[in-house]
């Protein structure tokens, strides 16, 4: 059991213990290793998060691989996998033409009888994986528009497809210089000719300039760009699925005593049945040391808590 103590917190006892207590009183919850996507009778996932270069299964035995995120002719597209029937479906079938992977609003053929779309491909960063989302709800909102270029100050903000991003420094080290940047939570440090993810948009950082006083950066829209093949390194921790409602707690979201933090879009989640995928940790770091009168006071954990940054999917069930 883990045991989650507060101290220094502007809300009562009573606040905090309602927003972090797990989930007792969930109906089904379900502690397994491996990838195992068993579904109990009467469910349907209604939607599923998958990473990049990662794969989950969404109808009956039916599995949707993400090989690679990339741009073709100005859109953002996911090369999927799919497999599960194919082999069987499709052996009187003619060859098809060239495959150019999945765009925003496309079906996904999974199984049948049942219409799954692809609602979001997203990725961020310079080196991150991103992910897709695959839902039975069709998109219906445009597209985030990439702009042409994009120039912006140091220790400023610029806004591009949607995601504010701030320039924190430049540097020029032995020649060769860097922009430190910060978007969706975490800091990148770039140079020129990188390519640098922005939701829906890949730019160029087309020119780094360092002046006497505040230098800028230049990013220049790509049409296209090519799969990065995924890094050998697995992520640190046991690969786990559960399975329960989703609580939201102060680190993230909560789900059958993991705690689940980077999970894109988490507020969606809330008080839904999910089964999650991803790789699990003892967190020492979240660990407090014990109260001492006259010392400054702390929060965090008695003991290591189970903690998932490493997400390979969630998916939304019905039940």
């Amino acid at each position: 059991m883990i045991f989650i103590i507060f101290f220094g917190c502007t809300a009562s006892p009573k606040d905090i213990k309602n927003e972090t207590m797990t989930n007792k009183t969930n109906e089904t919850i379900e502690n397994k290793t491996g990838d195992s996507m068993a579904k109990t009778e009467n469910e349907e996932i209604i939607e599923v998060m998958i990473r990049e270069y990662e794969s989950a299964s969404i109808f009956e035995n039916w599995t949707v691989k993400v090989n690679g995120i990339f741009m073709h002719s100005g859109k953002i597209k996911a090369e999927l996998d799919v497999s599960g029937g194919f082999d069987e479906l499709l052996k009187d079938t003619p060859s098809m033409p060239l495959y150019i992977g999945h765009e925003r609003s496309d079906e996904v053929i999974v199984g049948h009888g049942r219409d799954y779309y692809l609602k979001e491909i997203k990725k961020f960063g310079k080196d991150n994986p991103g992910y897709v989302v695959i839902s039975t709800e069709k998109p219906t909102e445009e597209s985030k528009i990439c702009q042409e270029e994009v120039s912006i100050e140091e220790t400023t903000v610029g806004n591009v497809g949607g995601t504010r991003i701030g320039i924190a420094g430049i540097w020029d080290t032995d020649g060769k210089i860097s922009v430190q940047m910060s978007f969706s939570g975490v800091n990148y440090v770039a140079f020129e000719n990188d390519t640098i993810w922005v939701g829906e948009c890949a730019y160029n950082v087309e020119k780094i300039s360092k002046g006497d006083e505040n230098g800028y950066i230049l990013l220049k829209r790509l049409e296209v760009t090519d799969m990065v093949e995924k890094k050998g390194e697995e992520p640190e921790g046991k690969k786990t699925t559960i399975k329960g409602i989703a609580n939201r707690v102060k680190v993230g979201l909560e789900v059958g005593g993991v705690f689940l933090v980077s999970l894109p879009d988490a507020d969606k989640y809330v008080g839904k049945l999910v089964e999650v995928t991803g790789y699990v940790i003892e967190d020492q770091d979240l660990v407090v040391e014990p109260y001492e009168k006259g010392k400054p006071i702390s929060q965090g954990f008695q003991s290591a808590p189970s903690v998932m940054r490493d997400i390979v999917s969630i998916k939304i069930i019905k039940k």
